[in-house]
C-alpha cells in the first residue's frame, strides 16, 4: 500500500497518518452504484462523473449518481491506488476484462 499523504497543518507542522484517520460522515453521504464513468478536466482539476446506464422502458437512459472533483495530483494518486488494488483483486479472483463497448445506434 502506498505511503499516506502527510500534510502540514497551518501553524503547527506535524505528520498526519491519513490512512489511520477515522472516516466520518456528518452529511449523511450515501453509497451509490454506478456502471459507467466519464471524465472531464480543466487546467486546475479533474471531474469524475459516475452514472448508471438503465435499460428499461422504451429508451435506455443514463442517470447521474455522483460527480467527484479533485486536483490532478490527487487524481494521479487515485490512478496509482486503483492500479494496485486491481492487481491485488486479479491475483485473488482472476483477470478482469473491461466491458465491451455497446454497438452504435
Amino acid at each position: 500500500m502506498e505511503k499516506p499523504l502527510q500534510p502540514v497543518l497551518s501553524g503547527n507542522p506535524q505528520v498526519v497518518n491519513v490512512a489511520s484517520l477515522p472516516i466520518q460522515n456528518p452529511n449523511g453521504v450515501a453509497s451509490v452504484y454506478a456502471n459507467n464513468a466519464g471524465l472531464s478536466m480543466t487546467p486546475w482539476d479533474m471531474r469524475f462523473i459516475f452514472t448508471e446506464i438503465i435499460i428499461e422502458g422504451p429508451q435506455p437512459r443514463s442517470e447521474l449518481r455522483a460527480s467527484v472533483v479533485m486536483t490532478p495530483s490527487h487524481a494521479k494518486a487515485l490512478a496509482g491506488s486503483l492500479s494496485k488494488y486491481l492487481a491485488a483483486y486479479e491475483k485473488i479472483y482472476g483477470s478482469v476484462t473491461p466491458p465491451a463497448s455497446p454497438p452504435a445506434r
